[in-house]
């Protein structure tokens, strides 16, 4: 197992150097390139520009940018943010802890919830609970995201004064209570479509479970109903919602950069919003860049929980 996580961390290094060369040309191609934080600036003669891109070391190649640009990279340095002049990574770093706080948070409440209603209603296929979640989950899957976070602060921060509109915390007041209370429609927001798909993901898994021989031969054998669900068909069902999940990961830490600019919350996907609006190249990059990073290690991850939940799976 160790020599396979070995090799394919060896091999995600030239995927992740073609995804970030991708990245960077993409970069270059944007109306008014790198520099279009200072061509948006009327204040900014044209003598200005070409001092500018010699500083940067723009006026040499692309392939040369990118080398150099790598470089920086695998020193730690991802540049200084072309606004407010900060390191990037000083940045992303304050800001990761609270994306974190509400991925892990989503992450958390969709699969409690989508697991758990999957695995009722297979257990109770065909019944009223049943049809009532495969409807919730046709309406969950179909809702656009942006428009269900904007009823969310319509209905429940804007009429109802029950939540607040937006932010982590409230003025001089840091307590975990209050920041639960400010996760909530963030975090309903994130939620909603993966609890709707992994919810009949679970249940057509644990369907196709419950069939099969080992299952039927566990109920012979006289074991509990509790004992058969959850020691056998439980852990067998949940191997192909590992994917699914881990391909999740990188969703959700796209899907906060809607949900942190929707609700003012302070993390990452509201920084490269920002960045976006202003074309600050480098923090684009660096946040592109670990977002390419987070998809390859969390295909690595639904590897190696395969052989974690079924021994069967061996890697060599």
């Amino acid at each position: 197992m160790g020599q396979y996580v070995i090799r394919r961390l060896i091999t995600s290094i030239p995927l992740l150097l073609g995804v970030t060369l991708i990245l960077f040309c993409l970069m270059q191609l944007m109306p008014g390139g790198p520099l279009a934080a200072y061509t948006q600036n009327p204040r900014v003669r044209p003598e200005d520009l070409e001092k500018i891109k010699v500083i940067m070391g723009l006026d040499k190649p692309v392939y040369v940018q990118y080398f150099f640009w790598l470089g920086s990279l695998l020193t730690g340095n991802l540049g200084n943010s072309l606004f407010t002049g900060r390191p990037v990574a000083e940045m992303i770093l304050e800001r990761l802890p609270n994306t974190f706080i509400l991925m892990g948070s989503a992450l958390v409440v969709s699969l409690s919830i989508g697991v758990t209603l999957g695995v009722i209603s297979a257990l109770k296929q065909y019944s009223a609970f049943d049809f009532l979640v495969t409807t919730f989950a046709f309406i969950g899957y179909s809702l656009p995201v942006f428009w269900f976070g904007v009823m969310l602060l319509l209905v429940f921060a804007a009429t109802l004064h029950w939540f607040p509109a937006g932010g982590m915390y409230s003025v001089g007041n840091q307590s975990l209570l209050d920041l639960l209370w400010h996760m909530v429609l963030p975090v309903a927001m994130l939620s909603i479509v993966h609890i709707a798909g992994w919810s009949r993901y679970m249940r057509s898994s644990m369907l196709e479970v419950i069939r099969q021989e080992f299952v039927r031969t566990a109920r012979a054998k006289g074991l509990a109903e509790r004992v058969v669900i959850v020691r056998h068909a439980f852990r067998n069902a949940l191997i192909p919602i590992v994917t699914i999940v881990a391909l999740a990961l990188p969703g959700l830490f796209g899907g906060a950069i809607m949900t942190e600019t929707i609700f003012a919350w302070p993390g990452i996907g509201r920084l490269f919003f920002d960045s976006l609006g202003k074309a600050d190249f480098p923090v684009l990059m660096a946040i592109l860049t670990i977002s390419a990073t987070l998809v390859i290690v969390c295909n690595l991850l639904a590897d190696i929980a395969y052989s974690a939940l079924d021994p069967r799976i061996q890697y060599s």
